[in-house]
């Protein structure tokens, strides 16, 4: 019988050739597949390498803005910062475009997206940074600064210069109060070449020259005057609360958040016609005219606007220990005062009584001389942290009083040498015609006192320290410790007036000191001219001398070392997904 199955084998082998290709084209594929998988992997890599530089450039920009002015604040770094954008090595279609901001934690974020092939791969990178801002808050960063309030009953100018540059010609004596609701009243009948901030109220009643603006969270009154313009504000007049005007001349504009009074003799004479003189946002409550440049005029219906807001004055309540101000420098007591009282722990100490010109002392970088007629005893100097610093060459006494004796800081060295003593007592210089208190030449003494401070005859300096470098401090630095006081502001009652404050000084020579005394009720009647600055807890300045602000004294903390530099620390990173939009290429899927 004829076998008729030749046709077998050819179907056998076709058969298993296209099994064959089957297998064939499925690795291929496979192949194809693990080659598209191993190409994205490779952008993605290339694109967070190109976010990371995005970081690095961006980076670069931050320290340099940083190192450019260490006491800009977080928006002032972020504004100095700007963005870094540029091309990776690999192409021009490798690209990275990076940002600085601040999240919600107030922390310095870099975000940063690199992309590849025109956004076919795309990573998004973020740094984030803590920020500690410089420390550019100085103890003097004012004239007189009364943290619960601010008295200027004297005829004395206060005025400011810089030691440090002869050709200054400003207006920058300012006074200001930092706590919640203090008030600033003005009875003087000099002048003020600065402005006036107050927390609380700014009371004016009696004839007195502002160069500066009057500016109060409440009320701005004028509530007596002896005659038309009797009293000048070369600024503005701005307040959260009421404004009431009296024989005044206003060279600015007025600003009242509530109501407005106008009496006799108000003077207003703002010039540019696109900006009102005045605008208020409650009722007047007087008649509506005022004058402007010799001609009468009446307030305008568009004076009156509605929730009119005016900025605040910056304060710390005391009463909400949570609080805090706007702007660091507005706090009252910058350098815890408090943490002075520690030293007390190196007690016991000596009383020092330099009395009758036989008892002096003289204090030097080595050693102290006391000579109690022909006694001689001598005391060592010690270094001590102090107020957040270390303080060289310091000398401890109980109560220190001159009353008729000699006390002199001299070098036994170089020029800007520093001598501190610290009094766990009182501190006092009595009037006696022969007591004597010099500082020499080129030496920093620093007072750290926890009691009371009576000064009745000034130190004699026989030259400030004018440089002023992170390494200076002025002539006399005064720190008080003392609690005491209900915010006292008192020009009135010379005799016995002075055990009310924790710092009394009157004396009619010529005067160079900072005043540190955010604890105490603080009172100055400077016959002669005071230079330097005061901070206290009230301030009563009260002299006919001369109260003269060295703006110099701003660049400076503590009495001598230099303002802290913002630090800036790396916290971590993460890779974020980019949030795509329908112009982006989405990357492919297999």
């Amino acid at each position: 019988m004829i076998n008729k199955q030749h046709g077998f084998t050819l179907i056998t082998v076709l058969i298993l050739t296209s099994m064959a290709s089957i297998v064939v084209l499925n690795s291929l594929r496979e192949n194809i597949v693990q080659e598209r998988m191993s190409g994205n992997f490779q952008k993605k890599i290339n694109s967070r390498l190109l976010a990371e530089k995005g970081i690095f450039e961006e980076f670069k920009l931050l320290q340099q803005a940083f190192e450019n002015d260490q006491t800009l604040d977080i928006d002032g770094l972020i504004a100095a910062t700007g963005n870094a954008t540029g091309t990776g090595l690999i192409g021009d279609d490798a690209t990275y475009n990076a940002s600085i901001s601040k999240n919600t934690a107030g922390e310095l974020e870099i975000a940063s997206i690199g992309e590849r092939y025109e956004g076919d791969a795309q990573s998004n990178l973020v740094a984030r940074f803590g920020f500690i801002p410089g420390n550019n808050l100085t103890p003097y960063s004012d004239s007189i600064i009364g943290c619960r309030g601010v008295s200027l009953g004297g005829s004395g100018k206060i005025t400011s210069y810089d030691s440090t540059d002869a050709s200054y010609a400003g207006n920058d004596a300012d006074v200001r109060t930092t706590v919640h609701n203090a008030n600033v009243t003005l009875s003087g009948t000099g002048t003020i070449k600065g402005s006036v901030a107050s927390t609380g109220s700014i009371i004016v009643s009696s004839s007195q020259s502002v160069e500066g603006d009057l500016w109060a969270n409440k009320d701005i009154l004028f509530p007596s005057g002896t005659s038309t313009w009797s009293t000048k504000i070369n600024g503005n007049i701005l307040a959260n609360g009421n404004v009431q005007l009296k024989d005044v001349m206003v060279n600015g504009y007025v600003r009242s958040e509530k109501n407005l009074t106008l009496n006799n003799g108000v003077h207003v004479n703002y010039s540019p016609v696109d900006i009102p003189d005045i605008l208020y946002g409650g009722a007047v409550l007087s008649s509506s005219s005022y004058i402007n440049n010799s001609i009468v005029k009446t307030l305008p219906s568009t004076a009156y606007v509605e929730g009119l807001t005016v900025p605040n004055v910056a304060g710390l309540d005391p009463d909400d220990p949570t609080s805090s101000p706007t702007y660091i420098k507005d706090q009252c007591d910058p350098l815890n005062i408090s943490t002075l009282s520690e030293l007390d722990s190196l007690g016991p100490f000596p009383d020092l009584q330099l009395t009758n010109n036989t008892k002096k002392i003289t204090l030097n970088e080595n050693k102290a001389v006391f000579i109690d007629n022909r006694t001689v005893t001598e005391y060592l100097p010690q270094d001590i942290t102090v107020l957040g610093r270390v303080q060289e060459n310091m000398y401890f006494f109980n109560d220190l009083t001159i009353n008729g004796g000699s006390l002199d800081a001299l070098l036994a060295g170089g020029d800007n040498k520093k001598v501190a003593v610290y009094v766990a007592g009182d501190f006092t210089i009595t009037a006696s015609g022969e007591s004597h208190f010099k500082i020499h030449k080129g030496v920093s003494l620093t007072l750290y006192v926890m009691g009371k401070i009576h000064i009745r005859t000034s130190p004699i300096v026989e030259e400030t320290i004018v440089k002023l470098t992170s390494s200076d401090a002025y002539a006399l630095n005064i720190y008080s410790g003392y609690k005491s006081g209900d915010g006292s502001l008192s020009c009135k009652d010379k005799g016995g007036v002075s055990d009310k404050f924790g710092i009394y000084i009157a004396s009619n020579t010529e005067m160079y000191a900072t005043i540190y005394a955010p604890d105490t009720d603080v009172r100055v009647d400077a016959g002669a001219q005071f230079t330097g600055s005061i901070r206290g807890g009230s301030v009563s300045n009260c002299g006919n001398g001369e109260t003269r602000y060295d703006v110099a004294l701003k660049n400076i903390t503590l009495g001598g070392s230099s303002s802290s530099s913002a630090k800036i620390a790396f916290l971590g990173w993460s890779y974020k997904t980019p949030v795509q939009t329908p112009e982006e290429p989405v990357e492919p899927t297999f």
